[in-house]
């Protein structure tokens, strides 16, 4: 399978948020054991100098196994996101270069979502940024656009 996805991040919002392209399955509930392949755009590294995106990965488990990775991207510009997952593992794709890669994939069918979410400051330390408050300004908002999403069959042997 592969997840992909084309997306332009808002640049002109505050650090602290976090725009994501996913593939998720929730196991069990009560104890958010998962599996999940992710894609994290975190703000407070849009403009920096040294770009920098959030990958993850469930593997049954509620504790994902997360690199951060340094890519060279100005982020007002569209990026191609791909995730591309079998039974011989993941490869994470950005503009069609891999910046990551397991042998070890989750096993269980999963959908693919997009968001875009802000994380607590007792939450994700690396992507909170106490920047990014409520608004007392109504209509206030910023858009993470997806030109395009998809997802596809990749034939065995060619991922």
């Amino acid at each position: 399978m592969a997840f992909h996805a084309r997306v332009i991040c808002p640049t002109s919002m505050p650090k602290g948020a976090v725009a994501a392209l996913f593939a998720y399955n929730l196991l069990n509930q009560n104890t958010d054991q998962r599996d999940e392949i992710d894609f994290e755009l975190i703000s407070k590294y849009w403009n920096n100098p040294a770009p920098q995106i959030n990958t993850n990965v469930f593997y049954d488990s509620a504790q994902g196994e997360a690199e951060q990775n340094t890519i060279a991207q100005v982020f007002g510009n569209p990026i191609d996101l791909m995730i591309i997952w079998s039974s011989n593992g993941i490869k994470w794709l950005v503009n069609g270069v891999t910046v990551r890669s397991s042998s070890q994939a989750p096993q269980s069918d999963m959908s693919l979502t997009l968001n875009f979410w802000a994380p607590s400051a007792t939450g994700w330390t690396w992507a909170y940024d106490a920047d990014l408050q409520p608004s007392n300004a109504p209509g206030q908002g910023w858009t993470f656009q997806i030109a395009s999403a998809a997802v596809s069959y990749v034939p065995k042997g060619t991922e």
